[in-house]
C-alpha cells in the first residue's frame, strides 16, 4: 500500500464523523500498519486514527481478514475478532494490539 494511505493523526477524519483529538497513540508505527491493512482489506484510499472500521464499510468477513493480517504482520497472535468489535477505531485497535504485544513479552 502506498505511503499516502494513512491520514496524519492531526488531520480530522471527516468520513468517519469523528475528530482525532486526544493523546497520540503509544506506537504510531502500529497505527500506520493497521491503517494500511484496513485500506487493503476494505479497498479504500485512506484511514485515519479516528476512523471506525465498520463506518468505513467493513463487515464481519472483512474484520476476519484484517485480524488475520494484523496477527501475521504485527506478530500479535493474541488478537481476536472480538477485539475489532470492541475497539472499532484505528487508534483503539492499535492501542489494543500494543497492549496485547506488551503483555505477551512480559
Amino acid at each position: 500500500m502506498s505511503a499516502s494511505s494513512y491520514i496524519r493523526p492531526d488531520v480530522p477524519d471527516r468520513r468517519a464523523g469523528t475528530d482525532n483529538a486526544g493523546p497520540r497513540p503509544l506506537g504510531p508505527e502500529t497505527e500506520k500498519a493497521i491503517g494500511d491493512i484496513w485500506c487493503e482489506v476494505l479497498g479504500i484510499p485512506e484511514a485515519g486514527p479516528g476512523s471506525n472500521f465498520f463506518g468505513l464499510g467493513g463487515n464481519s468477513l472483512n474484520a476476519m481478514q484484517a485480524v488475520a493480517r494484523v496477527r501475521r504482520t504485527l506478530a500479535c497472535p493474541q488478537l481476536k475478532l472480538a477485539d475489532v468489535f470492541r475497539a472499532a477505531t484505528l487508534r483503539e485497535l492499535a492501542q489494543r494490539v500494543q497492549a496485547l504485544s506488551s503483555s505477551a513479552r512480559s
